[in-house]
């Protein structure tokens, strides 16, 4: 008697163990809820990320436009940071002084509503492409602004210093037009107009640096070029009207 009642309870044990354990579908369920419940508490996360305002600079607020308990609307600035020290000046080169111009070069910074004093700054960036509407190449220049005279939106004017040219032949830049198919000027031969395609390397103070087309000793036609056409006739005179 007592074996049969043993035996009945192992079996009775036996049946609590299966019931026991998870069947598979039990399982698959499980692993679907948790893996829902960690795709909401991502989610969560992330809206909560969403609460906090982190600003990519250290510096100061100057223009808020919400109010606490606003809604957000995406695309919509809710404020405007300035960081001041160092100040940045934005600038914009042309394309024949662009490759003369390189990071960590110096640079004179005047602004006019603080004196004729000139700041002292640096090439901080060079943008490799142009930009649309200026037509220019934009160079970012960085003052060290620790009292904090600089303000955001104020004039500057930008004085950068050109990499010398060596072996180079000057001519007016005035000289130099472009006629669509390329840059020429006009130098005078046997009396006539002959049309030149040159290459500008770079202008300034109102010289135009050449890097070939014209050689030394030529005739170069500086006023009235923009009427002419290869071959005309020309007759060269000084500056006061009388012939040299």
């Amino acid at each position: 008697a007592r074996y049969e009642t043993a035996r009945a309870e192992l079996e009775v044990a036996r049946g609590s163990l299966e019931a026991a354990k998870p069947r598979p579908e039990q399982i698959r369920q499980a692993r679907a809820q948790l893996k829902q419940a960690q795709a909401t508490a991502a989610a969560v996360r992330a809206q909560l990320r969403n609460f906090t305002l982190t600003a990519p600079i250290d510096g100061v607020v100057t223009a808020r436009y919400v109010d606490p308990g606003d809604t957000a609307v995406p695309g919509t600035p809710l404020l405007t940071l300035v960081q001041p020290d160092p100040a940045v000046i934005e600038v914009t080169a042309g394309e024949r002084e662009i490759n003369f111009l390189k990071e960590g070069q110096e640079a004179q910074v005047l602004v006019p509503a603080l004196g004729d004093r000139p700041f002292r700054g640096r090439v901080a960036a060079v943008s490799p492409g142009i930009e649309p509407r200026s037509g220019g190449y934009r160079l970012k220049v960085e003052v060290a602004n620790p009292a904090g005279v600089l303000k955001s939106g104020m004039a500057a004017k930008v004085r950068l210093s050109l990499e010398k040219l060596s072996q180079r032949l000057l001519v007016p830049a005035a000289a130099v037009i472009d006629r669509g198919h390329g840059t020429v000027v006009f130098v005078v031969e046997g009396g006539k107009a002959v049309e030149r395609a040159v290459q500008v390397e770079a202008t300034s103070g109102g010289q135009a640096a050449l890097q070939s087309g014209v050689q030394e000793g030529e005739q170069v036609v500086v006023r009235g070029q923009e009427f002419l056409h290869g071959g005309d006739a020309v007759r060269v005179v000084a500056s006061g009207g009388e012939k040299p």
